[in-house]
């Protein structure tokens, strides 16, 4: 394409390997000849950083005279630049996260624009859209969107040009980018009347196919990928034996060492095997790690994987990372123009590119995965669950359906808040093109999810692999996929070992650690001590530790977590939630809600809304959790329509139409850490009374439970004592503003001691009666209803019965202490036996209490 003149936005949809990042060499340098700036975008610091690294390469092979474009942490000021007579064409290089003043490149967006034409450049689009919209790291969400708006406009309206790169660019993003630019246009020209703010869209694609090079992907159709990976074993071996220099690649989606086919189990296996064989390892620890081989490996990773017999790839490397191939010519994009070829240079040779997909991630990055090596030829060995096992927000398939079941969601979620903001949260989130384009994205990934494998297969038949099935032969002699089982145990507790090896630290120094983008293995393992240390039980068992750190190691930590705030008091769980708004709303502002919000209080009321907060007590008492109540619970959900899509929306759960009863529960409780199983009758052993409810982690669970409560009154202590304060900072400018008006005036007699306490002893002590009666009223709540329902067994009002206040409470202990169990105030979930045992006892507490 030579004339981008008549367009705003160009998208270009180009295969992996085809030539983008040289496409952007190019733009730039044409960008340079006629006075325009660039602001590149990214959603990855590995792809920015890579991205300027080519460029400027491309820029100094062309004409090293030019300036190269800046990444974030090396961004100048251009109006000082100016202010020194020096003539400077900005053009720099940001992650989206820094879109903002408080970034890292400390971007002032009023620098943009005007006088200065710049074009925006956002590569791998698609996956830049969805970090905006949900990622967690980006704190100050609200404010980079609207800096990216502005930002729009402001190249469009100087007469450059947004343009947009992704392998699978979707009309969703282009629509999105579309609309945005148009809403922030209308906003800067309001008062150019006569402005056509409709912005003109162009997509350029690419079906360029290397028709020299035969693209090759062999299928392995195990349910699992153990043949695979003997295959991968064998292939070392005879790569090692042969001499020949070549690498051997494995792309997985795992890590640690609880993942069966992670890098950490997969190095371990190749290393028994081979004992003398160069392994790398490329994932989210190692390229943190300093001192280890693969620490910042994407900077120059073509350099740095040469000599090693097999690489190991999480999805670390998953977009903005390119391993090139030993080619002489690449076929790239072009723009009036220019175009050169990338010289030819030492690359690594692979054997094979082995690739196992579990459906974690999406299709569109396991493939993007598998097109980090960019020669084609290398033939592409891979295992494909059937069906994928990731879900964004929910399992439903139309984007109007999710955008509905979000937003229903988060509205009733910003309920939970708005009394105690005292304001009402906009809902204007919902309404935005950002909104309507992630829904749409999540649609696609999850109707792509449920035949996860032949999507995957479809796709590399576009890309013009050949799609051959691979055949089974017997593996002797060598170290097999069998092995992983032990090697699996073993990293495992080499984990653990490691972990409570480690330094103890405070919580000022862990803090610190937090903060570190790198660090050393000794700090790694440092940090996650002290992330599960709070929760040592440091006396009642003696294997506490190893506990302690199995938890850890297994993420069980994170359901003891939650499991805690469905247990404890509903005002517990709002302190904790609030935190974590007001967190959002430093960031962001009040009256926005940010949809990255992990609450709790709605998850908290529907466990109590289905009753399953009494189990725990059910089984203390009983020693299991009675038949009744199961399927009291069942029949809650199975009842209800509009339940099961509640606890889908809220608790991520779905509950099929064929679920019995313990898999209803089984379900509910397994994000918690609980399992169940069947409790026979003694005298009948075919007669199930009920279930015992499993806890693997019962030594941990309570002390992880009296630890956070612990937590929780020490933060109320620190809050009240900040309120304390700020009260009596205030009270003090009062009293001295009060000193300084009319000398004649009667002056109050006030103590200096009631100036430093705001808060008088009656205060506090209504303050704390109040919350003193709050399990109080919880009580009585919980009685009233069970009167109403006893009322309900014998058909007649609570006051004719006397079955108020004390008589109440005295008559409900009472039938407690018989054997009665009040696991529901529904009428329905109660045999006839039981209503009739009540009525008799009924008759005996009212004689005795005569």
């Amino acid at each position: 394409m030579r004339d981008i003149n008549s367009i705003d936005i160009l998208g270009i949809k180009s295969p992996i390997g085809s030539g983008k990042t040289e496409f952007m060499s190019q733009l730039y340098l044409a960008l340079k000849d006629r006075g325009y700036s660039l602001l590149g975008l990214s959603h990855r610091n590995s792809l920015a950083l890579a991205n300027v690294q080519r460029i400027n390469e491309k820029v100094t092979s062309h004409n090293d005279t030019l300036s190269p474009i800046q990444y974030e942490t090396e961004l100048v000021n251009h109006i000082d630049m100016d202010s020194v007579g020096c003539k400077f064409c900005h053009s720099i290089y940001l992650t989206i996260d820094s879109l903002h003043d408080k970034g890292k490149g400390q971007l002032d967006i009023d620098n943009w624009g005007g006088r200065e034409k710049f074009f925006i450049v956002i590569d791998e689009a698609e996956q830049f859209l969805d970090h905006l919209v949900t990622s967690p790291t980006l704190k100050y969400r609200q404010l980079v969107k609207k800096n990216l708006e502005e930002l729009l406009a402001k190249c469009v309206d100087c007469g450059g040009k947004i343009i947009l790169l992704d392998a699978d660019l979707s009309p969703i993003s282009l629509k999105c980018f579309e609309n945005l630019t148009e809403k922030a246009l209308k906003v800067m020209r309001d008062d150019r009347k006569d402005s056509e703010n409709k912005v003109r869209t162009q997509v350029v694609i690419n079906n360029f196919k290397n028709a020299e090079k035969v693209k090759k992907a062999l299928m392995f159709q195990d349910k699992n990928p153990d043949l695979l990976i003997d295959q991968l074993i064998v292939e070392v071996g005879q790569n090692l034996k042969d001499k020949n220099g070549k690498t051997v690649a494995v792309f997985t989606g795992g890590q640690k060492p609880t993942s069966k086919t992670g890098t950490i189990n997969l190095e371990s296996l190749v290393k028994e095997a081979y004992p003398k064989a160069k392994v790398l390892r490329v994932d989210s620890e190692t390229t943190k790690t300093k001192g280890h081989n693969a620490f910042q490996i994407t900077e120059d990773i073509n350099k740095r994987i040469k000599g090693y017999d097999v690489i190991i790839c999480s999805p670390t490397i998953e977009t903005g990372v390119s391993i090139d191939a030993p080619s002489n010519t690449q076929t790239s994009l072009q723009l009036e123009g220019l175009c050169e070829d990338i010289a030819s240079s030492e690359y690594v040779v692979f054997s094979s590119l082995y690739g196992i997909a579990w459906g974690i991630q999406t299709v569109d990055k396991f493939c993007q995965f598998l097109g980090r090596i960019r020669d084609v030829s290398v033939p592409r060995k891979i295992w494909i669950e059937e069906r994928g096992r990731a879900k964004v927000f929910t399992q439903r398939a139309r984007g109007y359906s999710i955008e509905w079941m979000i937003s229903r969601y988060f509205k009733e979620n910003t309920r939970e808040f708005e009394d105690h903001y005292s304001i009402k949260f906009s809902d204007a989130e919902f309404k935005s093109p950002w909104f309507k384009a992630l829904c749409q994205l999540i649609a696609k990934d999850n109707v792509a999810y449920k035949d996860y494998k032949e999507n995957i297969l479809k796709r590399l038949v576009n890309d013009g692999h050949e799609i051959l099935v691979a055949e089974r032969s017997p593996i002797d002699g060598v170290v097999t996929a069998a092995n992983l089982d032990d090697i699996r145990e073993e990293n495992i507790k080499n984990a653990e070992d490691l972990i409570l090896a480690a330094e103890d630290i405070d919580l000022p120094k862990y803090l610190e650690y937090e903060k570190r983008s790198s660090s050393t293995s000794n700090y790694l393992n440092t940090r996650e001590k002290a992330e599960y240390d709070r929760y040592k039980l440091k006396a009642m068992c003696s294997n506490v530790d190893e506990t302690s750190a199995k938890a850890y190691v297994d993420g069980y930590i994170y359901k003891l977590r939650k499991s805690y705030y469905m247990f404890c008091d509903i005002e517990e769980v709002q302190h904790r939630d609030f935190k974590i708004v007001d967190s959002k709303i430093e960031y962001n502002g009040l009256g926005i809600f940010d949809l990255s919000v992990k609450t709790l209080t709605l998850q908290r009321k529907l466990f109590e809304k289905l009753g399953l907060r009494e189990f725990p007590r059910l089984q203390i008492e009983n020693g299991y959790v009675p038949i009744e109540a199961i399927e009291a619970l069942a029949g809650k959900v199975n009842k209800q329509g509009r339940i099961k899509t509640e606890i889908k929306n809220t608790l991520g759960c779905s509950i099929g139409k064929k679920d019995d009863s313990k898999k209803i529960a089984e379900k509910l409780l397994k994000d918690i850490g609980y399992r169940l199983k069947r409790k026979r009758d003694s005298s009948h052993a075919q007669r199930t009374i009920g279930y015992l409810l499993l806890d693997t982690w019962v030594e941990l669970r309570d002390d992880v439970y009296n630890i956070i409560h612990k937590e929780y009154l020490e933060q109320l202590k620190k809050d009240a004592e900040q309120d304390a304060q700020v009260v009596t900072k205030d009270a003090t400018i009062d009293t001295q503003i009060n000193n300084t008006e009319d000398d004649n005036r009667e002056q109050p007699t006030t103590t200096s001691q009631e100036c430093n306490s705001p808060f008088s002893t009656m205060e506090w002590s209504v303050e704390t009666e109040e919350e003193n009666h709050r399990s109080d009223n919880c009580q009585k709540s919980r009685e009233k209803e069970i009167g109403s329902l006893i009322s309900s067994f014998l058909e007649v009002t609570p006051e004719s019965l006397n079955l108020v206040g004390d008589f109440l409470t005295g008559f409900i202990t009472y039938t407690e202490s018989k054997g009665i169990k009040w696991y529901s105030t529904n009428k329905d979930d109660y045999d006839d036996d039981t209503q009739v045992k009540i009525s008799d006892l009924l008759n005996e507490y009212d004689a005795q209490s005569q």
